[in-house]
């Protein structure tokens, strides 16, 4: 999962990395999407469908990949998103920063644009396809720095003890 979602980074033209697999520290996934400005991931593709709330556990790997990317990027700014079949916070848990949750929904809609996309290339002569087209085919497909936060992300929701 981590691997495609790096693969992922450099189909959308960002540059991508995955911390955690190759330094043992920070974020499972993170993308350099403009000077300056990155999107980090954690990833809990693992936990079930039915799971009720994000817990103590993972509220607190993405506190501490935040506090390495702020170590590591000083004056970078980052947006994290954990991915997770869940929005509801424990009652016991809590994120220090802002962060935005993908769940199934989400990677459904992110996984049709893709293809849609993609699918764009299949006729284009590569000799004159330019930026500026590759930029349309993203703005067409929802698939910008910030449709990655409005479209396909959500806010989490605190419960209450």
């Amino acid at each position: 999962f981590e691997r495609a979602l790096n693969e992922l980074a450099l189909l959308l033209g960002f540059s991508g990395d995955r911390p955690d697999k190759e330094w043992r520290q920070g974020p499972d996934n993170l993308w350099a999407v403009r000077d300056g400005e990155y999107i980090l991931f954690e990833c809990k593709n693992q936990v079930e469908e039915t799971r009720a709330s994000i817990n103590k556990d993972e509220t607190g790997q993405m506190n501490n990949a935040l506090a390495w990317f702020q170590r590591t990027y000083v004056g970078a700014t980052v947006r994290p998103i954990m991915i997770i079949p869940t929005k509801k916070v424990s009652p016991a848990a809590g994120f220090n920063s802002e962060v935005a949750i993908l769940r199934a929904n989400g990677l459904r809609k992110l996984r049709h644009n893709i293809k849609g996309f993609v699918s764009e290339f299949r006729h284009q002569d590569f000799a004159d396809l330019s930026p500026e087209v590759v930029q349309d085919y993203l703005v067409a497909h929802i698939l910008t720095v910030e449709a990655l936060y409005t479209e396909y992300c959500e806010s989490p929701v605190s419960l209450s003890a």
